[in-house]
């Protein structure tokens, strides 16, 4: 079996607003024409913001003079502010430093009115190809899905009396070897659903290296489901059904969960705008049906090449003087550390379920037939774990039991005795009766035919 879905809606922001390629006031193939004029206002702005300790004003006094030019007088008027304990990139994102989008939200900054301490307009430092447009998400018809199977089927029927007390015995087998992939993915690893108009995983490079596993892609799958006709017409049906583990997509965790401004300088390791990317050297569906040793093995990869350096936005404001690269590091402008995993640390799990039901029809008058059953859904009340759409947080942010790297296996609350992180995403009962592989229930019915 093979299937393609084509041409489902993907969002590009045609105007590229937060790449690092495009620095507001700063992009001119002329050196001598770059004003940098957004990213001076916000540096100003930052330094001489109200409230700052008086050290910082005499400082300036002592080594600035304004207006700013980039170079030596920026770099001195942000080692005045670096005097100042809690100095953060995040105070010079508030103030224009930043992404248009995080800056000014969709719409282009001129909209809003904003000025700079001179009165002019003010700018967000990556304001994107034009500035005066804003993000352009536009959809393009390239989004793609792929699924391919091989199942191999078995259905027999037994003759009368195959074996003591079974009068009759119908038997199914099924096997399927799949693979689904695709261009989407979600943190949650619910899959992507197209219709509701996604975006890329990144603008600058939409689909090279962003084609893997779906999160409802299910390698191995296994179903036996055997009907016994028994004496007394008691009928006896059981479904077992077994499942490779889900696959899940691994993220850089933003600061604080997302929303605080300067997030580029941090979590946008590719420099197209887009915070919070996959983890580097994976892609989509990577490091789902994971194992301890591979996801250490890329944590330390990510650890030893990004951690604790500049992203390409903060790499763009060192090469145009602005800051130098030992200011950004000390103002937190870099990829963040991720922690390792805790002691007896998660791993996917295979779906594993067998039901059971029993019922015995019974015939009322000549139209009428009661039919009294009991089921008995996950018989042996296996602990299942990761279903659609709930595994494991694929962002690296380190919550106890929810992230993918700081769950530890079930019933193991790790090394920390405030924090238990017993792995949260067990498959339990849904809004209904049950869900496939929730612990053990059982179901009293009466069916009437009629």
């Amino acid at each position: 079996m093979r299937e393609l879905g084509t041409q489902f809606p993907l969002g590009i922001d045609t105007n590229h607003v937060g790449g690092a390629n495009y620095l507001t006031d700063g992009d001119n193939l002329d050196p001598t024409q770059n004003t940098y004029r957004a990213e001076l206002d916000a540096i100003t702005a930052t330094v001489q913001a109200p409230g700052l300790p008086v050290s910082v004003s005499q400082c300036l006094k002592n080594t600035v003079t304004f207006p700013l030019f980039a170079g030596s007088d920026s770099q001195a008027a942000v080692a005045c502010y670096l005097t100042v304990s809690t100095a953060s990139i995040t105070d010079f994102a508030r103030n224009g430093l930043d992404s248009s989008n995080a800056f000014c939200g969709p719409f282009p900054c001129s909209v809003l009115g904003k000025k700079n301490l001179l009165g002019q307009p003010l700018q967000a430092s990556f304001g994107g190809i034009n500035p005066a447009v804003g993000s352009n998400i536009m959809y393009f018809p390239s989004g793609r899905s792929r699924y391919t199977a091989i199942q191999l089927a078995y259905h027999g029927v037994s003759g009368d009396n195959p074996m003591k007390r079974v009068r009759r015995l119908d038997m199914a087998i099924s096997y399927t070897l799949s693979r689904y992939r695709t261009n989407l993915a979600e943190p949650n690893g619910s899959g992507g659903d197209y219709s509701l108009m996604n975006v890329a995983e990144d603008y600058n490079r939409p689909h090279l290296g962003h084609w893997g596993d779906s999160g409802l892609d299910r390698t191995h799958q296994f179903s036996l489901t055997p009907t016994w006709d028994l004496q007394y017409g008691l009928r006896l049906s059981m479904i077992t059904h077994l499942a490779s583990p889900l696959p899940l997509s691994a993220y850089v965790p933003q600061q604080n969960g997302g929303g605080v401004a300067g997030e580029i300088f941090r979590s946008d390791l590719s420099g197209d705008g887009t915070v919070g990317d996959l983890l580097p050297n994976t892609v989509i569906g990577s490091t789902g049906k994971y194992s301890n040793a591979n996801l250490t093995q890329v944590i330390t990869r990510y650890n030893q090449t990004y951690a604790g350096k500049l992203t390409p936005a903060g790499q763009a404001l060192a090469t145009a003087g602005l800051f130098s690269t030992t200011q950004l590091l000390a103002l937190g402008a870099y990829a963040p550390l991720i922690q390792g995993l805790p002691s007896h640390a998660a791993e996917a799990t295979w779906l594993k379920t067998m039901d059971l039901h029993l019922s015995r029809p019974f015939q009322v008058g000549e139209r009428v037939k009661l039919e009294p059953n009991v089921s008995v859904f996950n018989l042996f009340n296996w602990a299942n774990f990761g279903g659609p759409g709930y595994q494991l947080s694929g962002v690296m942010n380190g919550a106890p039991g929810s992230s993918l790297n700081n769950a530890s296996s079930g019933g193991y609350c790790g090394n920390s005795k405030t924090f238990c992180t017993a792995r949260l995403d067990r498959v339990l009962p849904g809004s209904g009766t049950y869900a496939t592989g929730a612990p053990r229930q059982i179901e009293f019915g009466v069916r009437i035919t009629f």
